[in-house]
Formats: structure tokens, C-alpha cells, sequence
């Protein structure tokens, strides 16, 4: 093996932007800041979420996941992309591990390659993009394999003590990992034979550690033998095949390319094989051995046996590590090309509803004073489709001073109804849609949330000819009064309705004045947010509400002070006020205050 420090310098460049790429590949390429959470996803922070905080919660997982979790949350808080972040820097950890093993196996090229392989595996994006316990157990089992090549290289009481941490550790994260410790010990009787029995000392110590987790998961497994004996088994060629493509999401061709190409390679250069590339083909093949114990075992799944991609991706990268230097760097950029493919996650969960997003633009439109209302059918429902934590802990991300929830929404102006649409319940959407206007909505038909807006003067002020004014209000949510700055651009709402048909068409306009002199003025025929309804007033109907959406720019000359928004309703064809209770002599509805603020 090259040392000289030229090598050394430029493979360690080769390495750190690999890194990088893998960071970014699951931060970036994947969509991780826009990708719900999964219903597992979101327990295992809700239940970190309670007064009483409880590790053992989980029959299911051991403690130690949420331990780190827990202690992770306190510091980056709990949106979701600062909770995946950390499996994705896990698993750094576990790229380092495989670098490091196949230079000991092999060489550096076999490393390089097989830590590109071992993080390119769609199986891998998704379990080191979870926020899940598989994040830490499948960055550590390269460790632990790294460790156990060293033990044996050369045995001592440090190495021994370092491996049955990093062992215990593991199964500390999950039972689950009882599969790798099964691969490690099919491995090392491979390829050490005789001295297998030097397993005695990490075994007993990571025995001890884990002694008390090892009860509870005799008593789990002991409950899941009953049922584990009526799972009804797939074929086995069939479902050996479904093991493996599910794997490999959208490259399922490149990876069987990339196999065949390995396999063809090895049996080439190596005559006759080496004892740990045989033991690395037993394991990569190891799903035999899962479906065979399937009904005591029960991990013959691709996600439960995640630990057999390690010695299929590191038998790929040992036999591409074969080819000539111009094939590795195409191989590397093939992989590097697979790792940043769109993963399928449908293939190992179903997708749940977009409710993480549907609360966060919830989140940017509520204003003060709004409430939440639940459509009582969508209470029996929702439950089929949600669970009930994922709500609780949306609310607890996106409204950290809490979230109004009301079950009368009478005597509210802005209500945001939350229903199953088409089946809401009848009665209660009159309710909720009684005097007011049907605006924003956001989410899935299954939790759809829809705003419902009365207007700030619900009786308003009647003009001469017919029409309502019912106040106005900010568009953003500055509430008054509107303090603004020289040369900014204040926006407003007017709402509107007619107590009769108009015959006519009417302008409005919207004046501020300075010294006696109009300085800002928004004059022109009806300028509705909503463009579906007629703009001319001689077409508004009654019972119906129009919103204007109105800008008014402040001028540079403008002093420090309170300034008076004045509202006119004219006739354009021949500029004749019409008057309403309020008025002044010139007929002008003083409706708001804008307040300035200059040097």
C-alpha cells in the first residue's frame, strides 16, 4: 500500500469530499426538509415530549436511541430536518467505520469504494434519514465489524473492552442488532476458524453491559413466538428477490450490474478465494438464512434485516476495487450517482398525509386571535387516517405558545375549521360558516383546514345608495395601529356587502391627507382579492361579503404622526359622494389611523 504523504494528502481530500457528498445527499438531494414524518417517526419524540420522561416507554426498542434523541432535542430543539440531522451525522460515524474496514480488509481504494457503496443503498438513505433507533445500529455494526477485525488481528483487554461497548451499545439501540452479532460470529468462525473462541472475552463484558436489556427482550421474544409461528411465508425465490430489489429502490439494474460485474472480478483475480471475501459473500447472502428462521426470528424483511447490506455493498466495493484506476473512478461516480437518486420510501412505509406541511403554512397565516375548531365527525375519523401524537406534537412544533382549540366557534371573527372534506358534519359547518367568508385552505381532503373569516364590523356602516362597509384591517399580521415608516407600503383589507341589488357601478377610494393636502390615494373601481367575483357593484348580491385588497404607499415628506384613513364611495361618471352615517362635510368616512414614524 502506498504511504508515501503525496497519497496520503490526496486520499484524504478523496475521502472528506465524500463525506460531504453523503452529508449532503441525505440533507439536500433527498428532500429531507420537505419529508413528512412517519407515524414511528413522530413517536419517538412524542413520547420524549411528557412531563414525565420514561426510556423505557418503547417495549418494542430499547432505551438507549431515545436517550440521545432526548439529549439531542434539548439542544436543536424538535423540527423535524434538526431531529433527522442527527442520524444523518450517525451515520458519518458508520461511513468512517466501513472506510477504515476495508482498508484493513483490503485497500484504500476497496475503502473508498466500499463506504461510497455502503452509503448509496436506498435501504440505508432511509434508515440513517429516520428519526429512529436503525439510525445508530446501522452506523455501528461497520464499527463494530472494524473492531472485530482488529480484536482478532491482534487480541488485547483494551480492544476486547472497546468492541463489547460499541456491541452493547448496539443492542442498547435495538434488538434488532442480535442479527449483525449473528453475521459477526458466522464471519469470524470463517475466517479465524479455531481462534473463534476469542469472542469470550468481548462476549462476556458486552454480556454484562447489556444483561438487564437482554430480560426484556427474552420476554418480548418469547410473546412473539405464537405469533411469529402463523405468519404465512412468501416462496423463496420470490421472496429472496423481494428482500433484495426492495433494497435498492429506484437502481435496482445499476446494483445487480454492479454485482455481477464484482462477482465476475473476484472469482477472477482471486484463485483461490481469500477466506474473508467467501465470508463477505455469506453474509451479503445471509437473507437465506432469515427466511429460514423466520418463524422464530422474524426478521426477514429488508428493513428488520438491515444488516445484511453491509456484506453485499462491501463484497460489491471489494470486487470493484479490482478494476483499473479509470473503471474505480467511473465506479465511484456511479455510486456517487445512486446515492443522490430519489429514494422510494413507499417501498418500506406508507406515505403519510402532508399534515407537517399543512401546519407549518397553517403556522405563517394565523393571526392573533384565531381559533381552531374540529369538525366532530373528523374526531372519529381522524384516527384511521392520523394519530392522534402526530397531531399533538404539530401543535407543540409550530405553536409553542399554545393553539386556541374551541368546540363552539361562535362569538369568533377568524375560525379555522379542521374537517374531513365532503364528510365534515353538516349541521356544524353551518355553524362554523354562519356569517362568515370561506377563504385560505390548506392540506389533504383527509385534514383539510379552511379559514372562515367575519368580517371586523359584522353590522358595518350603510352608505346612501345600498352599499356596506364592514370595516377594514391589515393584510399582514401587524395589528393596529399600523405603525409605518417613510416610503413604506402599508396593505389593507375592506370588507364589503350590498343590502339591495345596485343599479349602478361605483368607485371608492382610500385617502390619507398631509397639511391639508391629499397625499396618498387608492381611487379606482372595486379591487377584490378574490378574482372568481364580479369587480362591478351593480353585480354584488346580498348575503355576500367582498374583500378589497388595497395599497397605499407613504410618501417621503411625511412627518411623525397619527394620519386619518378616509374612505369615499363616488359615482365615477360625474364624481358625486355618497354619504354615510359618520361622514364629514366633505363626505369622507374616517375608518383607521396610520401612524408615521420619521426623523
Amino acid at each position: 500500500m502506498n504511504t508515501s504523504p503525496t497519497f496520503k494528502r490526496s486520499a484524504l481530500i478523496v475521502v472528506t469530499s465524500l463525506f460531504l457528498l453523503i452529508a449532503a445527499g441525505r440533507v439536500l438531494c433527498l428532500n429531507l426538509t420537505h419529508k413528512e414524518l412517519h407515524v414511528d417517526e413522530v413517536w419517538s419524540i412524542w413520547q420524549l415530549l411528557g412531563t414525565q420522561t420514561d426510556y423505557a416507554r418503547d417495549a418494542t426498542w430499547p432505551p438507549l436511541y431515545y436517550m440521545v434523541l432526548d439529549g439531542w432535542r434539548h439542544l436543536v430543539g424538535i423540527h423535524p430536518l434538526a431531529l433527522r440531522y442527527l442520524s444523518v451525522l450517525a451515520f458519518l460515524v458508520g461511513a468512517a467505520g466501513t472506510y477504515r474496514l476495508m482498508r484493513r480488509l483490503s485497500n484504500e481504494s476497496a475503502a473508498q469504494l466500499g463506504m461510497v457503496a455502503y452509503s448509496a443503498l436506498a435501504l440505508g438513505i432511509f434508515l440513517t434519514t429516520q428519526v429512529r433507533g436503525y439510525a445508530l445500529v446501522f452506523a455501528l455494526v461497520p464499527v463494530a465489524f472494524w473492531l472485530t477485525a482488529r480484536y482478532f488481528a491482534r487480541p488485547s483487554l483494551k480492544r476486547a473492552i472497546v468492541l463489547a461497548l460499541v456491541m452493547a451499545a448496539m443492542f442498547y439501540s435495538a434488538y434488532g442488532s442480535v442479527g449483525a452479532f449473528l453475521m459477526l460470529g458466522i464471519y469470524t468462525l470463517l475466517v479465524y476458524r479455531r481462534a473463534v473462541w476469542r469472542w469470550w472475552l468481548p462476549g462476556v463484558i458486552a454480556g454484562a453491559l447489556a444483561a438487564p436489556e437482554i430480560l426484556n427482550v427474552w420476554a418480548l421474544s418469547v410473546g412473539r413466538l405464537r405469533p411469529l409461528s402463523t405468519v404465512q411465508m412468501p416462496q423463496f425465490l420470490p421472496g429472496l428477490a423481494t428482500f433484495y430489489l426492495r433494497s435498492t429502490g429506484y437502481s435496482t439494474l445499476i446494483w445487480i450490474l454492479l454485482a455481477i460485474l464484482a462477482t465476475l472480478v473476484i472469482f477472477a483475480r482471486q484463485r483461490p478465494l481469500r477466506m474473508k471475501a467467501i465470508a463477505l459473500l455469506v453474509w451479503g447472502l445471509g437473507a437465506v438464512l432469515l427466511y429460514v428462521t423466520q418463524r422464530f426470528l422474524g426478521l426477514f424483511d429488508s428493513v428488520y434485516g438491515w444488516f445484511i447490506t453491509l456484506g453485499a455493498t462491501l463484497w460489491i466495493a471489494w470486487g470493484l476495487s479490482y478494476l483499473p484506476r479509470l473503471a474505480k473512478v467511473g465506479a465511484v461516480v456511479v455510486l456517487i450517482g445512486v446515492m443522490l437518486t430519489p429514494v422510494p420510501y413507499e417501498n418500506f412505509e406508507a406515505e403519510p398525509p402532508p399534515l407537517g406541511r399543512s401546519f407549518e403554512v397553517l403556522a405563517q397565516n394565523v393571526h392573533w386571535g384565531d381559533v381552531l375548531v374540529i369538525d366532530p365527525l373528523w374526531k372519529d375519523r381522524y384516527c384511521q387516517c392520523i394519530d392522534a401524537e402526530v397531531f399533538d406534537y404539530l401543535i407543540k412544533l409550530y405553536f409553542p405558545q399554545g393553539l386556541q382549540i374551541v368546540t363552539d366557534p361562535r362569538g369568533y371573527r377568524r375560525v379555522w375549521y379542521l374537517k374531513w372534506d365532503s364528510l365534515e358534519d353538516k349541521d356544524f359547518q353551518k355553524i362554523v360558516q354562519q356569517g362568515r367568508m370561506a377563504g385560505k385552505f390548506v392540506g389533504p381532503p383527509e385534514a383539510l383546514f379552511r379559514l372562515y373569516e367575519a368580517p371586523p364590523d359584522p353590522v358595518g356602516t350603510a352608505f346612501d345608495n345600498g352599499l356596506r362597509f364592514h370595516g377594514m384591517e391589515p393584510v399582514d399580521q401587524i395589528p393596529a395601529p399600523l405603525a409605518r415608516r417613510v416610503l413604506d407600503t402599508v396593505r389593507i383589507r375592506l370588507w364589503w356587502s350590498v343590502d339591495k341589488p345596485l343599479p349602478f357601478d361605483y368607485s371608492i377610494g382610500v385617502q390619507v391627507f398631509y397639511q391639508g393636502q391629499l397625499a396618498i390615494q387608492s381611487d379606482s373601481g372595486p379591487q377584490l382579492a378574490d378574482p372568481s367575483l364580479p369587480k362591478a357593484t351593480s353585480q354584488w348580491q346580498p348575503g355576500q361579503f367582498y374583500i378589497e385588497e388595497r395599497e397605499l404607499h407613504i410618501p417621503r415628506q411625511f412627518t411623525t404622526g397619527a394620519y386619518s384613513i378616509y374612505l369615499t364611495v363616488y359615482q365615477w361618471w360625474d364624481q358625486t359622494r355618497i354619504g354615510a352615517p359618520g361622514g364629514n362635510q366633505d363626505k369622507l368616512l374616517p375608518i383607521g389611523t396610520l401612524y408615521v414614524k420619521a426623523w
